[in-house]
C-alpha cells in the first residue's frame, strides 16, 4: 500500500521537486535533544488525510484530521468545504476534541503547525487559524523523540511544503557541572575577573532582539577568555550553570569581545559585540550595538549569589 510523496524543496525552483514511493502511513520528522521550533506544513489531494505528533514509543498521540466535503449542489454550484477536527488517540481511543469547517480551494489541502514551546498555531485550508478561540488548548511538545507523522490514503499525493525544525545554539559545555563546585572556585579564586554578576539594567533602541532581565551570571576563566554562566531559572531554553557567552580580551584593559547567546538560544552574535568591566570592577557592561542594545550587571559577593 504506497502513497507517493512529493519532497517540495523551499527553494522556488520547483523542478528541485524529488518524488518517492512511501507508505500511507509515514515520519516527517523525529525531534532531537535541544528543539528551539517546529513548523511543519503538509498538503494532500485526498479526501480524508491527517497530520500527528506525540511520542516515539507510539503511546497515544494528538493531530489535526482533515476531511474534505466535495459538496456538489448542482452542475453550477459547489463548495469546497472542510472539516478540521483536532484529535486525541489514547489507549486504542479517538477522541475529538474539536471540530471547524473551512474552505480549501484547489487539489491539495493543507494542514500547517507552529510552535516554539510557548506559542502554537494551526492553520488549514487558505491559512485559515484553527482552533484559535481558546475553547480548546492544542499542545505540540518539542520534548526530544516526539514524532510528527502523515496518515493518507494510498495513491494520494502528499506534498511537505515546510519543514522547518530549530535547534537551539550551544557555545561550549561549560566548566561546571553545580553550583557548588562553581562557588568552591570562585571563592579559592585570584582572578579579579571571575566573579558573580546581577542583572542591572537594559537600554535597547531598536527591536528584533531579545535580551531577557532579571538573572545572574558569572564569570571563569577558560583558557585565555572567560565563560558567562547563566545562573537564572530554568525556562525550557535555559539551564542553570550553560554557557550564556564569551569574554575575549582585547589589547585594551578590561574590554573584550563578546560572543552572547539570545534569550532563547537561536541566535549567537559576535559581530560587534564587544563588553567592559570598569574601573572599579563592579559593572559588566555588554554592548551590541547593530541592534542599538546595551545590557549591563552589578557584581555581587559569592554570598547574595548563593542566598538568591
Amino acid at each position: 500500500m504506497l502513497t507517493r510523496l512529493l519532497l517540495i524543496s523551499l527553494a522556488l525552483t520547483a523542478s528541485l521537486a524529488v518524488r518517492a514511493e512511501l507508505p500511507a502511513d509515514f515520519t516527517i520528522a523525529v525531534l532531537g535533544d535541544d528543539v528551539a521550533s517546529a513548523d511543519i506544513l503538509v498538503l494532500n489531494d485526498a479526501t480524508d488525510f491527517s497530520l500527528t505528533w506525540g511520542p516515539e514509543s507510539g503511546e497515544g498521540y494528538t493531530g489535526i484530521s482533515a476531511q474534505r466535503l466535495n459538496r456538489k449542489f448542482d452542475d453550477m454550484t459547489y463548495s469546497p468545504a472542510v472539516i478540521f477536527r483536532l484529535l486525541s488517540h489514547k489507549n486504542g481511543k479517538t477522541d475529538v476534541l474539536a471540530e471547524q469547517q473551512t474552505a480549501c480551494d484547489g487539489d491539495m489541502c493543507g494542514i500547517r503547525v507552529y510552535t516554539n514551546g510557548r506559542i502554537t498555531k494551526i492553520t488549514g485550508g487558505h491559512s485559515e487559524p484553527l482552533f484559535a478561540d481558546g475553547s480548546v488548548r492544542v499542545h505540540v511538545p518539542l520534548a526530544a523523540g516526539t514524532v510528527f507523522k502523515v496518515h493518507a490514503p494510498e495513491k494520494s499525493n502528499t506534498v511537505i511544503a515546510r519543514r522547518d525544525i530549530a535547534e537551539r545554539v550551544t557555545i561550549r559545555p561549560a566548566l561546571f557541572s553545580d553550583t557548588q563546585a562553581l562557588a568552591e572556585h570562585i571563592a579559592a579564586s585570584r582572578d579579579s575577573l571571575e566573579g558573580y554578576w546581577q542583572y542591572l539594567d537594559r537600554n535597547i533602541s531598536k527591536s528584533g532582539v531579545d535580551f531577557a532581565s532579571g538573572y545572574r551570571i558569572a564569570t571563569v576563566r577558560d583558557g585565555n577568555s572567560y565563560q558567562i554562566l547563566y545562573l537564572g531559572e530554568d525556562n525550557g531554553a535555559w539551564k542553570p550553570l550553560m554557557v550564556k557567552g564569551l569574554l575575549h580580551p582585547t589589547i585594551f584593559i578590561n574590554h573584550f569581545d563578546l560572543e552572547w547567546l539570545d534569550a532563547q538560544r537561536l541566535n549567537h552574535f559576535t559581530h560587534e559585540t564587544s563588553a567592559t568591566i570598569s574601573e572599579s570592577e563592579s559593572i559588566l557592561t555588554l554592548s551590541f550595538p547593530l541592534f542599538g542594545a546595551q545590557v549591563r550587571f552589578r557584581r555581587i559577593p559569592a554570598g547574595a549569589a548563593v542566598r538568591q
